[in-house]
């Protein structure tokens, strides 16, 4: 079973392969950049900037479809504005691994 899910990016594209192929490069392109900075500001526990990474990578990970993060960003998002650190590593941790294994996957599928 794959780890995402672009029906709705293709919904919204309306068969449009240059719209397809856009998504799928700025998506390589900015979501692991803002893996990075989450995981940047997690490491210095700067807990605002943890909040704006999370709610970067939000629309990302629902457009890309990776359900299996769907709650673990948002929780994530939640925790840090709330600038509370409890279950942040795990959930951390399991966005930066989920998120490696569909960047792969993605590139795969789409080179």
């Amino acid at each position: 079973m794959a780890l995402y899910d672009l029906s709705t990016i293709t919904d919204m594209s309306g068969g449009n392969n240059d719209f397809m192929k856009e998504f799928i490069s700025t998506f390589l392109e900015s979501t692991p950049a803002t893996l990075s900075e989450l995981l940047e500001a997690w490491s210095a526990q700067d807990l605002e900037q943890v909040y704006r990474s999370a709610h970067k990578l939000k629309s990302s990970i629902d457009l890309a479809g990776v359900s299996s993060l769907y709650d673990e960003v948002r929780l994530v998002e939640l925790t840090a504005k709330k600038g509370e650190t409890e279950g942040l590593a795990e959930s951390i941790t399991k966005i930066e691994e989920v998120l490696k294994q569909v960047f792969e996957e993605i590139k795969q599928e789409f080179s």
